[in-house]
């Protein structure tokens, strides 16, 4: 029987019922097919109800079937390098556009985003960083646009929210500079980074509070932060999508300058009295 660990746990199989473990076996043997199958489709295919498939996803600690499938996808993409997605995900796409099927794919990443993430937990992250003497967000590669995108409007709101890739000894002296009550903001999709989990660790042992904006809570670095957001980062070729994690990012911002629109607007204001001055936003013509 092949390994997953997402669902193969030790005892697992001996505490299901005899129609659960069926459909506990398929998947462990069947992790790539699972996830081009529906719920009522793999319900047919294994002569079982569909509320059985939906009480083993929940006895195995998911939300239902859509989580747990997410999570075997993420698992196996996990296994192959760039150029390897791009084979397995171009061989599982009917349409040939690429382009128009990505843009439907990022619609579909949008609507399991507003299907799984609640909005509370959004605006419990956006209290986070208002709360907040200071908060680092880091990362590394691609992934890092979005942490950039929340450091950026954040400070134009007035907080002090760093943005940190570099890594090394950049990423050790502003770790430094964290104190107890301040918030350390991971940036992880695909694969968990060695420099993240290093610093999840120091800030935990510093009583920083963690969170982790990513693809998967079956990362390392989900189990170890204190809060997990997840945003579906499925393509049609060899890289994650971050639109879903962005239009996450986007609310959070949003939810940030509802908080306390006054010390937002006041800080804003500030800033954009430099924009002329800095060749930024220069006056709009005069119509004629």
């Amino acid at each position: 029987m092949s390994e997953n660990p997402v669902i193969d746990e030790p005892g697992t199989a001996m505490r299901l019922s005899r129609k659960q473990r069926r459909v506990y076996e398929f998947l462990l043997e069947n992790q790539v097919a699972v996830a081009n199958l529906t719920l009522e489709e793999l319900a047919a295919q294994l002569d079982v109800s569909v509320s059985t498939i939906i009480r083993l996803s929940k006895e195995l600690g998911y939300d239902g079937f859509g989580e747990l499938k997410r999570e075997m996808r993420q698992e196996f993409l996990r296994t192959l390098a760039p150029l390897e997605q791009f084979d397995d995900r171009s061989a599982s796409k009917v349409d040939p556009d690429l382009v128009t099927a990505q843009l439907k794919q990022d619609l579909s990443n949008l609507s399991e985003l507003i299907e799984t993430v609640p909005t509370d937990d959004i605006v419990g992250f956006a209290q986070r960083i208002v709360s907040a003497r200071r908060t680092l967000v880091v990362s590394t590669g691609s992934y890092g646009t979005i942490g950039q995108l929340l450091s950026h409007h954040c400070r134009f709101m007035g907080y002090d929210v760093r943005f940190e890739e570099r890594g090394t000894s950049f990423l050790a002296h502003e770790l430094a500079g964290l104190i107890p009550g301040d918030l350390l903001v991971t940036i992880a999709f695909w694969r968990d980074a060695a420099p993240l989990l290093a610093a999840v660790d120091a800030a935990k042992r510093d009583n920083i509070q963690t969170v982790t904006i990513g693809d998967s809570r079956k990362l390392r670095i989900s189990s170890q932060s204190d809060v997990v957001l997840v945003a579906p980062s499925e393509s049609t070729a060899f890289y994650q999508s971050l639109v879903a994690g962005t239009a996450l990012v986007y609310a959070t911002i949003n939810a940030v300058w509802q908080l306390n629109q006054a010390r937002a607007q006041r800080s804003a204001a500030r800033a954009q009295e430099l924009y002329p001055a800095l060749g930024i936003m220069q006056p709009a013509r005069k119509q004629e």
